[in-house]
């Protein structure tokens, strides 16, 4: 009846311990070496094994007391008695509680392998310790607790392996934060089990040990001693949740119904950004919308379509209307003890996402075309990932590497951001009114079709500059090919309220298109961008739709330069006047002489120069 009681309470211990480890995140420490002892000799040469004291020894050699010594560089002991054990250990070393921690040694069996070996792993007293015996081919993991043998209360408590007479083997035990105990010969795994109470309590140690049974005699020697701490890793309880899921795969995804013919549309194609952020704010403790509803990628996916600039361009989920997100579902989500959630994003920076994770923050990592959630690192530096679509857990199924870092991080801080977004092969450029740069800007590729083939659109341009002063700014677009653009300009203030501004236009060689910008970080209402446009600037545009062929006869090309170049010369009288004459040729010339693309960035110009005189 006692072992079946037993049994059941290495049950419960065992099931408490796996529910633990899927709910909650493992601690990180920090790997460095606790103590070493190679037994060489001491400065003066006299005593090279006085970091350790014998504990017991009941051990005799050819009748006599036998003793601890130190033998070409190695530290051990004869017997040759009888029945007896002995210990020694560090005589000023204390594991204080360290958990976990490995505890590696070389040993030498001399002699016959069916003589008793020992080491002492974990050592309060003789009446408290752990350690495997080797004899023979193999070895059985002892416990021994207020003098109680609780060996046989292991799960697994032995193990086989082909010793060798007269061979140096090295031996690591690990003693694993969740009770688990693993050991290690020559660097391979050979035994594991699960360590249930009860527990030695008080100051530990490590110890060497050694003894005699049936057969009396026994010689080990022990060299190259280490205890270090373990760096157990990182395992983030980020929930696993699926674009591929009935409940919302099937949605409408943004507006991919423009943008995605022929190709499906929906959440379970283009979701993998949207399901990774649904991921890291449940993670976060934000489960409900600002209207309590249930936040999950279905119903993140309505509430970015129903926000100015939710999403970017064809279906790029807009990571700073998450984070506006946040603030406004504070009220509903009490145990997110945050303000919000400020965004910022890092390029394939490996040495980031570790530091995220020992603040236990997920981040969201690009890979071409796809998202998907770190959440964790083992001792190894291998990362582990939930993947919304493909059935994968580690980074090492996308060869360890990211392009970028999409960090959500809980913070008491303001929201504020300008963000630009143009199209590819357009240079961005932002500075401050002193003319210092600021900024970072990017290339996003578009989305793949997940499970298919083709993508959302077309690479673009981004520009992002956190918390940005109240001021002025100047933003700065160039190419080093005449090239058509259009600019969407995202202003948010402290709060994570969007003022958006869009421009188009074109650039070239010789044609750059200023923006100046007057941004309010306490009122995004208040933020202001003007394209700025002067006779220069019109003259260039006409060049630049020149060889773009958006202006079709190389007449007309002449035509419009020539009565340009002459107004710049004139009053602003004259100037106006021959700039309505313009706008009244090309309004004539529309689908003729120059396309509508050409039509709209010309009579831009001009109806701003008319306005400016």
């Amino acid at each position: 009846m006692n072992k079946l009681i037993a049994l059941k309470f290495v049950f419960v211990v065992l099931i408490v311990f796996f529910i633990k480890a899927l709910v909650l995140p493992s601690s990180t420490f920090a790997s460095q070496i606790l103590f070493q002892d190679n037994f060489d000799a001491d400065v003066d040469g006299s005593n090279p094994a006085s970091g350790w004291i014998t504990s017991r020894n009941s051990c005799l050699y050819n009748g006599l007391p036998t003793k601890w010594e130190v033998q070409n560089g190695k530290y051990g002991i004869k017997i040759n008695g009888g029945s007896c054990v002995t210990e020694t250990i560090p005589n000023s070393f204390n594991l204080n509680n360290i958990n976990p921690y490995s505890y590696e040694v070389d040993m030498t069996f001399t002699g016959s392998i069916n003589e008793d070996r020992n080491l002492v792993v974990k050592y309060k007293d003789p009446s408290n310790w752990y350690g495997p015996h080797f004899i023979n081919n193999g070895f059985t993991f002892q416990k021994v607790v207020g003098g109680i043998d609780y060996t046989f209360q292991l799960p697994n408590h032995n193990a086989s392996y082909a010793f060798n007479a007269d061979q140096t083997y090295n031996i690591k035990t690990n003693l694993n934060s969740d009770h688990t105990i693993d050991i290690f010969i020559n660097g391979s795994k050979i035994f594991s089990t699960f360590d249930p109470p009860p527990y030695i309590s008080g100051e530990t140690t490590i110890g060497l040990q050694a003894s005699a049974g049936s057969i009396p005699t026994s010689e080990v020697w022990f060299d190259n001693v280490k205890v270090t701490s373990i760096d157990e890793g990182i395992d983030l309880n980020v929930p696993l949740l699926k674009q591929t899921n009935p409940l919302w795969g099937g949605f409408l995804y943004d507006s991919a119904d423009q943008w995605a013919p022929p190709q499906p549309t929906s959440i379970y194609t283009w979701g993998c950004a949207l399901t990774s952020a649904a991921m890291v704010f449940q993670y976060h403790k934000i489960t409900k919308l600002p209207d309590n509803s249930n936040l999950n990628p279905g119903t993140l996916n309505a509430w970015l379509k129903n926000q100015p600039g939710g999403y970017i361009r064809n279906g790029l989920v807009n990571w700073l209307a998450l984070a506006r997100l946040s603030k406004l579902a504070k009220a509903e989500n009490s145990d997110f003890t945050y303000d919000a959630l400020e965004y910022k994003r890092a390029g394939g920076d490996q040495n980031q996402f570790k530091t995220d994770l020992g603040n236990n923050i997920p981040d969201i990592l690009e890979e071409p075309g796809h998202f998907i959630v770190g959440k964790g690192i083992d001792s190894n530096d291998h990362f582990t990932i939930n993947d919304p679509y493909y059935p994968r857990s580690s980074l090492a199924d996308y060869s360890n590497s990211f392009l970028s870092l999409g960090r959500f991080i809980p913070s008491h801080s303001d929201l504020s951001y300008i963000m630009a977004v143009v199209d590819d092969g357009i240079s961005i450029g932002l500075k401050t009114a002193s003319k210092s740069a600021a900024g970072e800007s990017f290339s996003q590729g578009p989305l793949s079709n997940d499970g298919g083939s083709g993508n959302s659109g077309d690479t673009v341009k981004i520009l992002y500059f956190p918390q940005p002063d109240s001021g002025n700014y100047s933003l700065n677009l160039s190419s080093e090919l005449s090239k058509n653009y259009k600019l969407e300009l995202y202003m948010y203030d402290e709060n994570g309220n969007l003022k958006l501004a869009t421009g188009s236009g074109i650039v070239g060689p010789s044609d750059t298109d200023d923006y100046s910008m007057s941004f309010n970080k306490s009122n995004s209402n208040a933020s202001l961008s003007t394209k700025s446009i002067t006779f220069d600037s019109f003259i260039d545009d006409i060049n630049s739709l020149c060889s773009t062929s958006d202006i079709k006869k190389p007449l007309f090309c002449k035509i419009l330069l020539f009565e340009a170049n002459g107004a710049k010369k004139l009053s602003s009288r004259l100037k106006k006047l021959v700039l309505k004459a313009m706008l009244a040729e090309i309004t004539f010339e529309n689908g003729r002489a120059l396309t509508d693309n050409a039509f709209q960035i010309l009579s831009q110009d001009i109806n701003f120069l008319i306005l400016s005189l």
